[in-house]
């Protein structure tokens, strides 16, 4: 499981999400609050399948860090073993 914030201009965040579909991964959670420090923006927090060590993750982080998109990783946690 991953779990970040992503803080970008509104109307960006839905470009996001697309990036998430596009590489595969399954977005578990997403819930958004007022920027603290940017009037009328928003922080989003998205939960998603996988580990920052994956490939498809890996690939989203750098597909993300080439935009304006300000990440911050909250955690990451490996998939329980059943």
């Amino acid at each position: 499981m991953y779990n970040g914030v992503l803080k970008r201009p509104n109307y960006k965040w839905k470009g996001s999400t697309i990036a998430i579909q596009k590489n595969g991964l399954n977005l578990t959670h997403i819930t958004y609050r007022p920027s603290k420090v940017d009037k009328w923006n928003y922080s989003f927090f998205f939960d998603f399948e996988g580990h920052k060590d994956d490939k498809k993750v890996k690939s989203l982080l750098e597909e993300l860090n080439a935009t304006d998109a300000e990440i911050k990783l909250l955690g990451s946690y490996p998939k329980a073993e059943n």
